[in-house]
């Protein structure tokens, strides 16, 4: 009797295929988990990197500006003023007086009772205005030889005007008291030509009155600088002769004084806890300061010395996550959570060339 040898199959079995088919699914789903993680990896970065590199670069601007500061002493003249605006949501008006009466008492009084609470919901307390002179490295577009041969450029300085101001940047709008979305700084700059400068700005005893008429174009695209900020502390270091003189009889006693340093705050969110002033205007021969913890007499005589600049940005992530969260899409985080994760934060101290 013959016998057979068995053929062996070369087929899969079933319980074979089942098995590869649940391998390759698994490694499937670890691949298509392991290229999500890294496109969100590379979201978050990039975002980051924006986030970074725009707060930088403003940050950059203003401490050339202020490095390169023009500044002369032994005239009545005024070089720089800083402000609190008392309107954060319509600055039409504000320019609109500044036209027709200059820096009035009504005016520097708004300025003093400023707002205290931005758009509803919102807890930035306010906005605030920067004008100083300076040589500013960009202030020539690049242009031919040939256009430069028919140039007549005047001057070599600039004004500057830093303008922060509220920006709803998911409405994509002004924030305003009806607003229930994120209110946020946006900073601008606006360079005017070294032309206007001296024609128009150069030499004024009221600086802010030469400048409306250039506020227009503060917040036009080209001078944006950064937005999503959420904080920004611009404090002056002012150098004084304080009096200590004693009530006796020797007027050298009476007039006798020794050398201070104070620090002067003026765009900050926090100024209420540093003893922040509204208002200063820095002239040829005097400084004056509204609002200061310091005696107004003393600070008169002093000079600005350095100034430090701070700043904490929202990166695209967490003004994406707020706008969840304004929709009621998620829960909002604890405030240290948020800014933690979400913000990113800057500081520069710069030495100002103001010395008398």
């Amino acid at each position: 009797m013959k016998t057979f040898a068995k053929i062996k199959s070369g087929a899969f079995t079933l319980i074979e295929l089942l098995a590869a088919m649940t391998i390759t699914t698994v490694l499937v789903l670890v691949i298509v988990a392991l290229t999500s993680r890294g496109v969100d990896i590379w979201r978050w970065v990039l975002q980051d990197v924006r986030t970074t590199t725009l707060a930088r670069t403003a940050m950059d601007t203003m401490t050339k500006d202020f490095e390169s500061m023009q500044f002369r002493p032994g005239n009545p003249f005024e070089w720089m003023l800083v402000q609190r605006d008392s309107d954060l949501v319509s600055r039409a008006g504000k320019t609109k007086v500044s036209r027709k009466k200059g820096r009035s008492s009504s005016l520097n009084e708004a300025r003093v009772n400023l707002m205290t609470m931005g758009p509803e919901g919102a807890k930035i307390t306010n906005a605030s205005q920067l004008v100083f002179f300076t040589t500013a490295t960009d202030r020539n577009p690049a242009k031919s030889s040939m256009d430069m041969r028919n140039d007549r450029i005047i001057g070599d300085v600039n004004c500057v005007g830093y303008k922060l101001l509220y920006r709803d940047q998911i409405l994509d709008q002004d924030a305003t008291a009806e607003s229930d979305g994120f209110p946020v700084y946006s900073l601008y700059r606006n360079l005017i030509s070294a032309e206007d400068t001296v024609r128009n700005l150069l030499g004024q005893q009221d600086l802010w009155s030469a400048y409306a008429r250039y506020q227009q174009d503060e917040t036009v695209p080209s001078n944006f600088l950064v937005e999503n900020i959420v904080e920004m502390t611009l404090i002056f270091e002012v150098d004084y002769q304080k009096k200590i003189g004693n009530s006796g009889s020797n007027k050298s006693d009476k007039d006798a004084s020794q050398r201070a340093s104070v620090l002067v705050p003026v765009m900050t969110t926090g100024a209420n806890r540093l003893g922040s002033c509204t208002q200063m205007d820095v002239y040829g021969n005097r400084l004056d300061i509204i609002g200061s913890s310091v005696n107004i007499d003393d600070l008169k005589s002093g000079r600005v010395t350095a100034v430090t600049i701070s700043m904490t940005v929202v990166t695209d992530e967490g003004m994406a996550l707020v706008d969840q969260i304004r929709q009621k899409k998620r829960p909002a985080p604890s405030p240290e959570e948020f800014f933690e994760r979400y913000t990113r934060s800057f500081t520069q101290r710069i030495a100002l060339p103001m010395n008398r």
